[in-house]
């Protein structure tokens, strides 16, 4: 999506009442189709949000979304998976880590803004939907939740390649927050330094940059989630 398109969208978005925000967009299907292993995961596990499996790894307990057609349409469900990524999507993920590609500020938000799908400008950072600039300056809040999302991932410690990679991997899961992202790559990191005993180090982002990013856009980097 080129960044004409990237605008038109979110002044249309922005301009819709909440209550048409709140739906599901037709051309947005949620829910994710399952992996081999999350097949197995969720099976006798399929839960309500709030209502964790029985069998749920104790180091992931958001819950996750996937999709199915049926001859009508299609449908979602949710549940929590026993862990909330394969191995071969652990292992890209570990690639993506290892070359740790530098991106700049401008970088990392332009890949950011033309891949986050719409509900990184509704929902804060703590994963709360309507919250913060919903509440408070309704006529920029699209904007405003946007660019607050985004600088709370730009200060996480992990290579920007694979915020990157979390964030197309967990939309269609409906996992579309700050805290997330964070949590799904930690669990990673973790993960990985247990069973194959890989270090995966954090990374020290040019945070300078970061605040004169924020400032030129009116956000705040001391958010917290």
């Amino acid at each position: 999506m080129d960044s004409t398109a990237c605008a038109d969208e979110t002044q249309n978005e922005a301009n819709r009442p909440i209550e048409q925000i709140e739906q599901n967009e037709p051309n947005e299907p949620h829910g994710a189709s399952l992996t081999s292993q999350e097949q197995s995961d969720q099976s006798d596990q399929t839960s309500q949000p709030g209502q964790p499996g029985v069998d749920q790894c104790a180091e992931w307990s958001h819950v996750m979304w996937a999709g199915y057609t049926t001859p009508s349409g299609f449908g979602c469900y949710s549940y929590i998976p026993r862990q909330p990524a394969d191995q071969e999507t652990i292992q890209i993920v570990v690639d993506l880590w290892q070359q740790n590609e530098r991106l700049t500020t401008n970088e990392f938000w332009e890949a950011f803004d033309c891949q986050a799908c719409t509900d990184w400008s509704k929902m804060q950072p703590d994963g709360t939907p309507f919250g913060g600039a919903w509440l408070t300056d309704r006529s920029n809040a699209w904007n405003l939740t946007r660019l607050q999302n985004f600088v709370c991932l730009a200060k996480l410690q992990f290579p920007r390649r694979t915020i990157l990679y979390a964030i197309d991997f967990l939309c269609p899961r409906r996992c579309e927050s700050v805290i997330q992202v964070k949590e799904w790559l930690e669990w990673i990191r973790q993960h990985v330094k247990a069973t194959e005993q890989i270090d995966l180090a954090l990374v020290q982002h040019d945070m300078q940059e970061l605040d004169e990013f924020a400032k030129m856009h009116n956000v705040s980097v001391a958010h917290d989630f």
